[in-house]
């Protein structure tokens, strides 16, 4: 413990204290804790002028005032200059991730999944909403596979239609395709909705599959997601119209087919045997899939938040013939594999399920830990 027995050690505790400020901004980075921080940052140091300089306190504040204007520069420059690293403490040869979402899904390079409680948004719902079993909230469809990694295609937004509720229709290159409004089929029952989301600092939004957007601000793209046209720098309100029965029309293009059963060669020749053996034995597509998911069912597969890392080329081959250990999005990218080559058009679609539903039945509060990854088929004319 300090001693506060004399002007040194008073010293002391106070240039101690603006290593402490330092140190808050490990844990938190808004701008109303950093202003909350450089007004503690003032008032120390007028504490530590006062120990030195016996003269007013308006004199000590003007020099302060001139001292935080002196730093300044230099702090522009090591901004500018000093290159942004990551945390000097962190383990780099410890391969963890935390549940949420991102642009890729490599699961074979995590080896440690933890659970985040970070709250993702909340949806309120007129009225009765669906059941929670049914609360698949779409985000991104990841149909880019190099091997290792899941990704949305760098072309998806210029390419795919959308569709803006006014009537107007346009891409976020600014051409003017078909509505993507009419190449689904907009039936049965519907929920009306708003979205409130957390600020994500992206342009991807969640939304039941499917659903229409009621803001002129939001997209639909033809594969069925949501792209906000503003960053989401700030929590908003999103209105929404749910249709559960509501399905794609029409085939898929030659290019969405073609992007949706590419595969690099030459990876993987244990999968490619198996899946080869179960489509000799089940001609049928609807069979065969359903084959596919029953070996994952029934050959000793476990759902773990802590599976092994796969660190070589055949990552699919060492989950279904090896460890046999993951989570969803293991699971989910091994399935769309072997679809894709069994010549089935399949993408790996990226977004949360279920939530936390509260005592009035018409909000739900859906978090990190709820997210979620699953595979989609073109089969028997719909996804």
């Amino acid at each position: 413990f300090l001693e506060f027995g004399s002007t040194r050690h008073l010293g002391w505790h106070a240039i101690s204290l603006f290593f402490l400020c330092a140190l808050t901004f490990i844990y938190r980075q808004s701008l109303a804790f950093t202003l909350l921080m450089v007004l503690v940052v003032v008032i120390n140091t007028l504490a530590l002028l006062s120990l030195f300089q016996l003269t007013g306190w308006r004199e000590q504040g003007r020099v302060v005032g001139r001292l935080i204007l002196l730093s300044l520069p230099l702090l522009v420059c090591q901004f500018l200059l000093l290159p942004h690293l990551g945390p000097m403490w962190r383990m780099p040869d410890v391969k963890k991730a935390t549940t949420g979402l991102s642009e890729t899904m490599a699961p074979g390079e995590v080896a440690e999944l933890s659970r985040s409680s970070d709250l993702a948004f909340r949806a309120r719902f007129t009225g009765p909403m669906p059941a929670v079993s049914q609360l698949y909230w779409r985000a991104l469809v990841l149909e880019q596979f190099d091997g290792v990694r899941w990704s949305v295609p760098a072309a998806t937004l210029d390419a795919l239609p959308v569709f803006l509720p006014a009537g107007r229709v346009a891409t976020a290159g600014g051409a003017r395709p078909p509505s993507a409004l009419s190449a689904f089929s907009w039936q049965g029952p519907s929920w009306h909705y708003n979205l409130i989301v957390e600020p994500t600092q992206r342009h991807w939004l969640f939304a039941l599959d499917y659903s229409q957007p009621q803001d002129s601000d939001v997209l639909l793209t033809g594969n069925g997601t949501l792209y906000a046209l503003r960053r989401l720098q700030q929590k908003r309100q999103i209105s929404l119209q749910y249709y559960p029965q509501a399905a794609t029309r029409g085939a898929p293009s030659r290019w969405q087919r073609q992007q949706d059963l590419a595969l690099p060669a030459g990876i993987n020749p244990q999968t490619g045997d198996l899946v080869d053996e179960l489509r000799l034995s089940h001609p049928q597509d609807a069979d065969l899939v359903q084959a596919m998911l029953r070996y994952f069912a029934g050959n000793g597969f476990v759902y773990t938040l802590n599976p092994p890392a796969l660190p070589g080329r055949d990552q699919i081959d060492d989950l279904l013939f090896g460890t046999r250990r993951g989570f969803c999005a293991h699971f989910a990218g091994a399935l769309t594999y072997m679809l894709r080559r069994a010549g089935l058009p399949a993408r790996v679609v990226t977004g949360y399920l279920g939530g936390e539903v509260d005592p009035s039945g018409e909000v739900v509060s859906v978090y990190q830990f709820n997210a979620h990854a699953w595979v989609e088929v073109w089969l028997q004319g719909r996804w």
